[in-house]
């Protein structure tokens, strides 16, 4: 950036490593003073590790946990001085006590702040809700976000499902909303070579937690349909954990090779060994493990629950929609895949085209521009 160094203040929840990414290659760039809260080491239901190294200026505020996803923190006051200090502050959440805190706090200095976050109307199919009353759910998300309604001066969507839910929840949004969806480096995915089939069995990917919400029990019901009918040619590979893991019989287990999480060279062996992949989510703010799939050149089948698939994805061109979240449309999706092996090689190509605006120098380079665009003496 020209001129002066602007001193910029992130406040997240935790870590994610696709946001870390970013917060590195923003860290190294010159004319950029960025310094990253972390209200987290890890949020609960949480199982991917954090990465191992943080290459920009961070600091974690001292975390005191509640219950579930109710948590507080310490030394708020050093908080308070950051964000004196800073040009321009970004909330990432609005839920937490710290957010909220933060949020007022901006407001009443008259310090210029940025709103960026996912939907704003609610984690559908939440395993973990905050409450188990809906209709303190929703008076409590009303509350907590009285502060995103007035006071930022941009709102940052992650994606745009997640603009339609800022429209629809926050009206100020309407004219101060740009889309600002996640970035990661994704080099490693794109270097994978896909010459041919891995081996004889056709090996289908899902990537994600075990859970109702990834849709992993459509995965296993699928997988009893493709069974039933004679199907055997296949394999599964499974990275992430969850309590759906239970959900596979001994009879089926045969088809399925779980390996928990993995991370580094690892990770892309598995995608490299694949080749397509499985995403039948039921709500997914966005979908990382989409993203990082169609880099590796895999066809994804795929349903409009996540924000990168509403996005990415097209129909018979870089994967295949479920016209139902049914185990049975699944199971007639992997069928057609198993049928016509030899057409998906062809479509890898294009699954690598459809992600290249989400490569990280891309997403540096949307940043500084939305930052420079922004009246920092308002």
């Amino acid at each position: 950036m020209e001129g002066a160094l602007v001193k910029i203040l992130i406040i997240t929840n935790m870590p994610a490593p696709h946001q870390v990414n970013l917060f590195d290659a923003l860290g190294s760039l010159e004319g950029v003073g960025l310094t990253v809260v972390y209200t987290r080491r890890m949020s609960a239901g949480r199982h991917w590790d954090p990465p191992d190294q943080l290459r920009h200026d961070n600091i974690f505020l001292p975390e005191v946990r509640l219950k579930g996803h109710w948590y507080l923190n310490q030394h708020i006051s050093r908080l308070l001085q950051l964000i004196r200090n800073a040009d321009l502050v970004i909330v990432g959440q609005y839920a937490s006590l710290s957010m909220q805190i933060a949020m007022y706090y901006c407001s009443l200095i008259g310090k210029p702040w940025i709103f960026w976050s996912e939907a704003v109307s609610g984690v559908e199919y939440n395993e973990r809700p905050l409450l188990r009353s809906e209709f303190l759910r929703r008076w409590f998300r009303k509350l907590a976000l009285f502060p995103v309604r007035r006071w930022p001066v941009a709102y940052w969507a992650v994606g745009e499902k997640a603009k339609c839910s800022f429209v629809a929840e926050l009206p100020r949004s309407k004219n101060h909303c740009v889309v600002y969806p996640y970035y990661s480096d994704l080099s490693d995915f794109f270097s994978i070579q896909r010459t041919g089939f891995p081996g004889k069995q056709m090996v289908f990917l899902f990537s994600g937690s075990l859970i109702y919400r990834k849709g992993f029990d459509l995965v296993v019901d699928a997988v009893r349909v493709l069974d039933a009918d004679g199907y055997s040619n296949f394999k599964l590979l499974v990275i992430g954990v969850g309590g759906q893991r239970d959900l596979v019989e001994d009879k089926y287990k045969k088809y399925f090779d779980f390996r928990g999480f993995v991370k580094g060279d690892e990770l892309i062996q598995c995608y490299k060994n694949a080749e397509v992949c499985l995403c039948p989510s039921r709500y997914d703010g966005w979908g990382m493990s989409l993203v990082e799939a169609l880099a590796a050149g895999l066809p994804v089948i795929f349903t409009y629950g996540s924000g990168a698939a509403i996005e990415i994805l097209r129909d018979a061109s870089n994967g295949w929609l479920l016209a139902e979240l049914t185990a049975k449309e699944l199971a007639a999706s992997m069928k057609n895949c198993l049928d016509n092996r030899n057409l998906i090689g062809d479509m890898a190509i294009e699954c690598r085209r459809s992600v290249e605006r989400y490569h990280l120098p891309n997403g540096v380079a949307k940043f500084i521009g939305y930052v420079q665009s922004i009246r920092l003496d308002q």
